[in-house]
């Protein structure tokens, strides 16, 4: 009988030490916003991306990668829902913390600027010049409060699903600027060829930064601490650097 049970004990915490040594897997929901993520070829890619799996790789973390994105507020509904677990470059909101997990330590800091018809970009001093002025945003994106003020109190907005049709609203005629980061602002441009068209105002714009999102519904508070603590050894890093290299991110 004893032996029964030592061998049913040895049995119990042979499984026991299986299911704690199974590795921890995070599924990732992502948007299209290059060039820090995207989805090419059924491949998701992107310097926030990267950065995020190398982290948690770090950790001995598996990244699960979807094969396709989708917008970013069905992104934060499949978020809420613990459809999936984790995803990069949100706002730190307050309204977000019921459903939300942050870590303290940014992902990426980014810096929005004006993007205008390249015949009145050179123009362009001072957000006093937009007096008026009709913006392009993107549905459902949080933008630098200063901005937001802004639009509210001295112009309007057009509201466009994604930004590739804010620059084609821009090129149209529909809106007088349109409101981006500076690397994806170029990025696109500089993929639909639209260089002659769009230039980016020589004006300082506003620093924002974004962070990784955590499912309140499915991963812990002690996970997201424990990625903070990653994150924050890799920032800087060699990798690091490789990575904004890689994908033409300049230093903050």
């Amino acid at each position: 009988m004893g032996l029964r049970l030592f061998f049913g004990w040895l049995a119990m915490a042979a499984a026991l030490y299986a299911q704690a040594a199974e590795p921890v897997r995070l599924r990732l929901v992502t948007d299209e916003w290059r060039p820090y993520e995207y989805v090419e070829h059924g491949q998701v890619k992107g310097y926030s991306i990267d950065k995020l799996r190398a982290v948690l790789r770090n950790m001995d973390v598996e990244l699960v990668l979807p094969t396709s994105s989708i917008p970013w507020k069905r992104l934060l509904a499949v978020l809420a829902a613990g459809e999936a677990d984790v995803a990069v470059n949100g706002a730190l909101l307050e309204a977000d913390r019921s459903y939300l997990r942050f870590p303290a330590t940014p992902l990426t800091d980014t810096h929005w600027r004006m993007f205008m018809r390249r015949a009145e970009a050179a123009s362009y001093k001072s957000r006093a010049d937009l007096e008026g002025k009709t913006a392009g945003l993107v549905h459902g994106w949080a933008y630098v409060p200063a901005i937001n003020d802004f639009i509210r109190d001295h112009g309007r907005a057009v509201v466009s699903y994604d930004q590739h049709s804010n620059f084609r609203r821009l090129l149209a005629g529909q809106v007088d600027y349109v409101i981006e980061e500076r690397h994806v602002g170029q990025h696109l441009i500089n993929r639909a060829g639209w260089q002659d068209g769009i230039a980016m105002a020589p004006a300082p714009g506003e620093m924002a930064r974004f962070y990784a999102l955590f499912s309140r519904k499915t991963v812990s508070a002690e996970l997201v601490e424990r990625f903070d603590t990653a994150l924050k050894a890799f920032q800087g890093s060699a990798e690091d650097l490789a990575l904004r290299q890689r994908y033409g991110i300049a230093p903050p």
